[in-house]
Parts: structure tokens; sequence; C-alpha cells
């Protein structure tokens, strides 16, 4: 049973490893780690009682909901960090107004990657979520009822938004 529980938290920390934490994923990892405490509980215990399981889905929900180590609050954080770590590889400074355009050419891919946090975060914490690197009077130039906002913030940073489908024309035409 171990080995399973193993493999489980070796699968989830590997997508992790690759495109940080997200809300969802901050959530299964909530809710293996609560399965591992059950079941280590009942391996490990002479007295079994399954009172503890929901004592345990009860911390996990609090835990995960609430505080400095909510899902919203890690996912933002690790999002946030990853964007920031691929605008420093592109020497991509930011100082609060709008980036100049990028000298060096970003590949399609690196671009996709970066779009990709765009769209995370403002899908699940907002324009506000880039004040770490653009001030409150440049983001207030994005609309409130843009239907676009990603491609404005990722000009913002000097480099041309790049969506899911972009290249596809390029590949496949």
């Amino acid at each position: 049973l171990v080995p399973l529980l193993v493999m489980l938290f070796l699968a989830i920390f590997e997508r992790i490893g690759e495109y940080g934490v997200t809300i969802n994923r901050h959530l299964v990892i909530a809710m293996a780690t609560g399965l591992a405490v059950v079941v280590l509980y009942f391996v490990l215990s002479r007295k079994k009682d399954v009172r503890i399981i929901p004592i345990v889905i009860f911390c996990v929900a609090i835990l995960s909901a609430y505080g400095p180590l909510s899902a919203f609050s890690i996912s933002e954080w690790s999002q946030t960090s990853r964007l920031d770590q691929k605008l420093r590889e592109h020497d991509i400074v930011m100082t609060g107004e709008p980036a100049a355009a990028v000298t060096t050419e970003i590949t399609l891919e690196e671009r996709q990657k970066m779009s990709s946090i765009i769209d995370y975060l403002v899908q699940w914490h907002g324009k506000q979520s880039f004040s770490q690197w653009l001030s409150d009077s440049t983001l207030a130039t994005i609309p409130e009822n843009d239907r676009t906002p990603n491609d404005d913030i990722a000009k913002l940073f000097g480099f041309e938004y790049a969506g899911s489908y972009a290249g596809y024309h390029d590949i496949y035409w």
C-alpha cells in the first residue's frame, strides 16, 4: 500500500515540477495527503475508528480553503514565481510601466508557456496578480470588460501573446 502512495505523490509532483501549482493541483495534493493519513492510520493503528475519516476531510478542507496555505494563495504564488522566472530568463525587466518590445527572439514554445501562465493568473486571480510587475495605473489601462486582457498583458510585458492555438496554421496548413 505504501508503494502505491509513493507512486501517487511522484505522479502529482512530476506534473507540478513541470507546470507549477495550480488550484486543482493543490487540491489533488491535499486529497492525496488526507488519503495517506487515513491509510497510514488504518495500517499502523491498533484501534481502528472510522470517525477519523470525516475529521481528516474537515482538516484538509479548512487548510485548503483558508489562510496562507490555501489553494488560492499557493497557486498564485507558484504561478507568479514561474512567470517571474520566465521574464528574467528573457531579460524582461519591469519597472511598473509597460516594457519595451523584447529585442531578443522568444521562441513560440516559450511565448506559449508565458501566455499560459498569464491565462491562468487572469482567469483565477485577476489582473491584480500582475501588480508586482505593473503599477496600478498601468493595469487600469486594461478595461474591466476587456475580452482579451491576456493579450494586453503580454503586450505590456513586451512580447506577442501566443495562445494555445498559436502556430497551428504554420504547422498544419
